[in-house]
């Protein structure tokens, strides 16, 4: 084998080596990955990062909705959002809470207001 046929061999060799130890370490569950450990930057940035990417490729065929101001939808909306979203993302106009303040890299707050007063049957504002 020629010198730079062995090296390529070497290499090649080096980075299924690598592979292989990386893959017994994450199904061993070596890493911790709980949301309320720090971790380091390059784990928060794979985080993200598949995080975005993966939004971003399963958004694509989302079609939006037109009646997004009928208050029956987003009534509905703000049930389904309190009882699968709010836990991690807070509810709205809540901030601080303990269970999502630990959580790192820290969970988005979508902000303090998810959606516009709504008039109540006596005319003033309320929100869902």
């Amino acid at each position: 084998m020629s010198g730079a046929g062995r090296r390529w061999a070497i290499v090649a060799s080096a980075l299924l080596v690598l592979v292989g130890v990386a893959a017994i370490w994450i199904y061993a569950g070596l890493y911790n990955i709980a949301a309320d450990v720090p971790h380091p930057q390059p784990v928060y940035w794979l985080l993200e990062t598949i995080g975005d990417r993966s939004v971003v490729a399963r958004a694509r065929d989302v079609v939006v909705p037109k009646n997004l101001n009928d208050p029956s939808r987003i009534s509905r909306g703000a049930g389904q959002y309190a009882d699968m979203c709010s836990g991690c993302h807070l509810a709205p106009a809540r901030s601080g809470q303990r269970s999502a303040v630990a959580y790192t890299p820290a969970h988005r707050s979508f902000g303090t207001k998810l959606i516009s007063p709504l008039p109540n049957s006596s005319g003033s504002s309320s929100t869902a």
